[in-house]
């Protein structure tokens, strides 16, 4: 169960975003990913761009890839930012989100196990086609590492509604 001020805000996140047909936790997801990204990302966000699907996503609501501060969903997005800089900054954004009242340690366990599987060399977990495209431009990028500017910065929220 929500409190009051963050069910106001989920309220008016929906109704803003056309999403009242889905469920709060689901929507709640959104509404993080939403918040987070902005604060990376200026100008207008997409609410799915940072979604993982649902399923095999490695304990993870959201991922966001940025280079150069441009948020990046594509393969080719990617390649025109390498080609034309010679020097590339990278951000990881990964967010958890939890309607729970409370804390579990168990979540946040898989959610740090999550992000670390995403990063490791072996992709023979089961993954969501949305994730898959996130290793994907991840792999894209580290094969460029020359080009980096300084060590990509990983952010990584964990979101509850527990106190």
């Amino acid at each position: 169960m929500l409190d009051k001020i963050i069910e106001g805000y989920l309220l008016d996140f929906k109704e803003d975003h056309m999403l009242t047909d889905l469920p709060d936790a689901e929507a709640f997801e959104k509404l993080v990913n939403y918040a987070i990204l902005s604060r990376f990302s200026p100008g207008s966000v997409d609410v799915d761009c940072m979604d993982t699907g649902q399923g095999d996503d490695f304990h993870i609501d959201g991922i966001a890839i940025l280079v150069n501060g441009n948020l990046i969903s594509t393969e080719a997005e990617l390649a025109g930012i390498i080609k034309n800089r010679k020097n590339i900054s990278v951000d990881f954004i990964f967010t958890q989100a939890k309607t729970s009242p409370t804390f579990s340690l168990g979540d946040i366990l898989k959610f740090g196990h999550g992000v670390s599987a995403f990063f490791s060399e072996s992709a023979d977990k089961p993954m969501t086609d949305k994730v898959r495209v996130f290793c994907r431009l991840k792999d894209e990028l580290y094969k460029n590492s020359i080009r980096f500017s300084n060590s990509p910065e990983c952010h990584v929220f964990f979101v509850s509604t527990g106190t």
